[in-house]
């Protein structure tokens, strides 16, 4: 017995540690998926910073330049690119379009004053060159002014498709970025989800490790009160012995929740030691005849030790006054063998043996109580049969097999998850036969009444054991106990 519960108790440590290295690597796998998540979250971070922070220098660069030039803040290219091209055209015309800039311009007026100054005295002379070199001058002036214009309109049209192209970007990292804080949310109430269906799952096993250790426990108990290592007080004493016909009386009856075939030992009333080596004997249950009272065969016996009145009996699986508790199986329960459900009979028949049902199944399925290591016995039902009754609507036949088929999956389902509570509580089953055997229960027995037209044939024999409680305290009314 101790192997098989070592045995239970190092699978159920198995299955829990296969349970929670399972989940270990389920956060693991979590955690590191939220670890890239957030990676690539902080990257598109960044790159917005990046751009937003090239944005800001342009247009601080741009307000700079438009204080150089004396202009105010709010003024728009196209104003300072009209007047340039008119400064330009006014103070330099003949200067290089690479130079054509209010830095160098000062300069170069300069410089122009001071050769117009010289060329006076040869304009007559340089006249018709001078319109020449003007012409000419105009001319690159024109070219240069479309030139400018045209790459003009490409850089306004690139920072145009700039800007368009930096606009989609930051919606598709705000999208980007508000996908992932949902995702973000989804699994963190997966993570929520897990550990709550963790930690119901860890109170589960912990409630069945606290029902094993219950269990070990109280089998402990049993098994050492088994080998008498802690006998405690005597169950009764004997009151009277009949050695010619192997039975005796003991001090103990229906009041303290004695059964029939209830084996008891016995030791001499002055036995200090009790071993089993040093018994008289061994006696069993045969009847239940008082409150305090009982018959019982003598089973064993040593010759050179004489059972005696007086002398003390101990049991192993007895104790005075302990209500044997029993737990009813879903299914068909049959004890007359009529086809019908006996189940309130058995109700009846515990209640009046003073038993406890500490589980059972009404005639809708629907369970009450529950098994624990004090159940002592689980008995079992038939599985109900389909029905074979062959109705004159065929859907309502069908409908009755199905109700049929429906009840007996539940009663299979109620069953296995019953019997395996039984072997975890080491609750023993037997059947509605053997229970009835074990309470000593039996139908009325038939009376047949003298009369002058009886027959031979209507009477049977009668045994000693089918004799009834109520029929033995008549005979003991009547006869007195043979003293030694």
């Amino acid at each position: 017995m101790a192997t098989r519960e070592n045995q239970g108790l190092q699978i159920g440590l198995i299955v829990c540690v296969i349970v929670i290295v399972f989940l270990l690597v389920f956060w693991i796998l979590t955690w590191k998926k939220l670890g890239e998540m957030s990676t690539v979250v902080t990257e598109a971070d960044q790159r917005a910073k990046v751009a937003q922070d090239g944005t800001r220098e342009a247009n601080g660069h741009l307000t700079t330049l438009k204080g150089y030039v004396g202009y105010p803040q709010e003024a728009s290219l196209d104003e300072i690119t009209n007047q340039y091209l008119i400064d330009m055209t006014k103070f330099a015309d003949n200067w290089p379009t690479e130079k054509r800039n209010y830095r160098e311009l000062s300069g170069y007026l300069i410089a122009e004053v001071m050769d117009r100054s010289r060329r006076v005295t040869d304009e007559v002379a340089r006249v018709n060159q001078m319109s020449s070199e003007r012409d000419q001058a105009r001319k690159q002036e024109q070219d240069s002014s479309n030139q400018f214009q045209m790459d003009y309109a490409k850089t306004s049209k690139d920072f145009s498709d700039e800007k368009q192209k930096f606009e989609e970007d930051r919606q598709d990292l705000n999208v980007a970025k508000d996908q992932l804080a949902t995702e973000l949310t989804v699994a963190k109430q997966e993570k929520a989800k897990v550990e709550s269906e963790l930690n119901a799952k860890i109170s589960v096993i912990e409630e069945e490790i606290s029902d094993i250790s219950l269990a070990n426990s109280l089998l402990e108990e049993k098994v050492a009160r088994i080998e008498w290592q802690d006998p405690g007080q005597p169950d009764g004493r004997i009151t009277w012995v009949d050695h010619r016909g192997g039975q005796l009386y003991l001090d103990v009856g229906s009041a303290d929740g004695l059964r029939a075939r209830t084996t008891f030992t016995v030791f001499d009333d002055e036995e200090t030691t009790i071993e089993p080596t040093r018994k008289k004997g061994t006696v069993e249950i045969l009847r239940i005849i008082g409150p305090h009272r009982s018959l019982a065969k003598i089973t064993d016996k040593d010759v050179s030790k004489l059972m005696l009145p007086n002398d003390v009996v101990y049991s192993s699986a007895w104790d005075r006054g302990r209500r044997l508790r029993f737990a009813l199986a879903p299914g068909l329960m049959d004890i007359d063998d009529d086809g019908e459900n006996d189940r309130q009979k058995i109700r009846d028949i515990i209640a009046m043996n003073g038993g406890i049902i500490d589980f059972d199944v009404d005639e809708e399925g629907h369970s009450t109580g529950k098994l624990s290591i004090n159940t002592r016995y689980l008995v079992i039902g038939k599985l109900p049969s389909e029905t074979n009754r062959k109705s004159s609507d065929d859907e309502e036949y069908d409908n009755r097999v199905q109700k049929d088929q429906e009840q007996m999956a539940k009663v299979i389902q109620q069953s296995t998850e019953l019997y395996e509570q039984a072997q975890r509580f080491s609750v023993e089953r037997i059947s509605v036969e053997k229970f009835i055997e074990l309470l000593g229960w039996r139908e009325t027995d038939k009376i047949v009444r003298l009369s002058p037209v009886s027959h031979f044939d209507d009477y049977t024999a009668v045994d000693e054991n089918d004799v009834s409680e109520t029929d033995t305290d008549a005979v003991n009314a009547t006869f007195r106990e043979r003293q030694p």
